[in-house]
């Protein structure tokens, strides 16, 4: 199986997102979580090409949960996430485990309770979550953001540009390691 572990903003909204909100609706501040139609189109993409599953490693993976070995919503915010993924027939495969371990160590033991993962990437925004899977990873932005002040900085998304890079990433034959 082959895994993509997903944040999602700076992933696949940007600051311009928020700006777009705030040009339509007077406040950038909404209950919602908002996502381009189009970085999901991109994402679309690469799981038609690949087969790959998806994880949701963004703090969103709150308003989920599993149930009858299938991801379902929590609360309002987590079905309209549900609803945009489902529009563009994108099904939400697990979440990474929820506790005070690192981002990165919630990768890897997600990773090692399994034994079907043949590859692996993480799209994120953020570099500096990540040690010793950052050859894995394929960052969405220049530099990190900062997270309270929800600046995204250089942070440009997920683009088509790296459709390619991520489809031969995961298309590369590469038997994932339990440690």
């Amino acid at each position: 199986m082959k895994v993509i572990f997903l944040d999602i903003d700076g992933v696949l909204n940007t600051a311009e997102t928020f700006e777009t909100l705030y040009k339509r609706y007077g406040s950038a501040v909404v209950s919602n979580i908002e996502v381009d139609g189009f970085r999901l189109e991109y994402l679309k993409r690469i799981i038609d090409q690949t087969g790959a599953k998806l994880v949701l490693t963004s703090t969103f993976r709150h308003y989920f949960k599993k149930e009858n070995d299938k991801i379902v919503p929590t609360c309002l915010r987590g079905k309209n996430l549900y609803v945009k993924f489902l529009g563009y027939d994108v099904e939400l495969y697990d979440t990474i485990p929820m506790n005070n371990n690192s981002r990165e160590e919630q990768i890897q033991e997600w990773l090692s309770s399994r034994d079907d993962v043949d590859n692996f990437v993480i799209i994120d925004d953020d570099p500096n979550l990540f040690y010793e899977l950052k050859d894995k990873l394929i960052q969405t932005s220049k530099i990190r953001r900062n997270s309270l002040l929800m600046n995204f900085g250089d942070s440009f998304g997920l683009c088509e540009k790296h459709i390619y890079e991520i489809v031969n990433s995961l298309n590369t034959k590469n038997k994932v390691l339990k440690k």
